[in-house]
């Protein structure tokens, strides 16, 4: 950690989540839907059915 051989990914990847608007985690989105926060597996398989309802 202390070479931070890997802080330009880490840095392209907050820019890339700031620019998406998260910043917490976790974070999902479906169908573009944002999902923030920890969800019962029951509460993201009704997320995701309702996406798969919604027209495309």
């Amino acid at each position: 950690m202390d070479e931070r051989r890997f802080a330009p990914d880490v840095d392209a990847d907050m820019e890339q989540a700031a620019a998406l608007g998260v910043f917490a985690t976790p974070t999902l989105f479906v169908n573009g839907r944002r999902v923030e926060g920890a969800v019962s597996v029951e509460e993201l398989r009704r997320i995701i059915e309702d996406a798969s309802k919604e027209p495309r």
